[in-house]
């Protein structure tokens, strides 16, 4: 594979997980509106 074709990998792979990381995030803030503290 040509260099660009492993950053563009790679850049699509740590966006997925930022994008999911924050969902995630945003469904436990709609979830447990309780849990502050953390």
């Amino acid at each position: 594979m040509a260099d660009w074709q492993v950053y563009l990998m790679m850049t699509i792979i740590v966006g997925a997980m930022l994008l999911g990381h924050k969902l995630m995030l945003f469904e436990k803030k709609d979830n447990n509106k309780d849990d502050k503290e953390k």
